[in-house]
C-alpha cells in the first residue's frame, strides 16, 4: 500500500523525523539490495540458492543492522529469503561463504573490524543514502 506524504496545514510536506528518514534509508537500501542481481523480477537467496519472487525476498545483514557502521555496507548485505534471514537468524555459515567467495578471504574480518566503528549519520547523510538508492 502506498502512502501519500503528510502535509503540514499550510501545504507544505511535513518533515521527517530522524526515525522516519532511518527508515526511509532502510526501505531504499532493501529494495535495491534486492533489486540489483534479480533478472525478470526473480532472485536467489544468498545462502540457500533458492529462487524467489523478488519481492520475497528480504535484505538479510550478517552483521546485524544495530551496527550503523554496516547497517547500509553493500558488502554487508544480500538478498535472503524469510526461513534463511528469519527462521535460520542469517544462516550465517552459508552467509560468510557466500560472502568470501564474492569479496575474498578478508571481507569477514573487516566487516567485523568496520563494525566496531562508532558512527553517527546527520539527516544529510540519510538524504543521500535515499537518493542514491532510490
Amino acid at each position: 500500500m502506498t502512502r501519500k506524504p503528510h502535509k503540514a496545514r499550510s501545504g507544505r510536506k511535513r518533515t521527517l523525523t530522524y526515525a522516519g528518514l532511518k527508515k526511509k534509508a532502510d526501505r531504499a537500501f532493501s529494495e535495491w539490495v534486492r533489486q540489483k542481481d534479480s533478472f525478470d523480477g526473480y532472485g536467489t537467496c544468498a545462502t540457500c540458492k533458492t529462487v524467489y519472487n523478488r519481492k520475497l525476498l528480504q535484505c538479510g545483514h550478517f552483521i546485524s543492522r544495530v551496527h550503523l557502521s554496516t547497517r547500509w555496507d553493500e558488502r554487508n548485505c544480500a538478498p535472503q529469503c524469510y526461513a534463511c534471514n528469519v527462521l535460520r537468524r542469517g544462516n550465517p555459515g552459508e552467509f560468510a561463504l557466500y560472502l568470501t567467495k564474492k569479496y575474498g578471504p578478508n571481507i569477514i574480518a573487516e566487516l567485523v573490524e568496520k563494525k566496531r566503528e562508532t558512527v553517527k549519520y546527520t539527516r544529510s547523510d540519510l538524504e543521500d543514502l535515499i537518493r542514491k538508492y532510490s
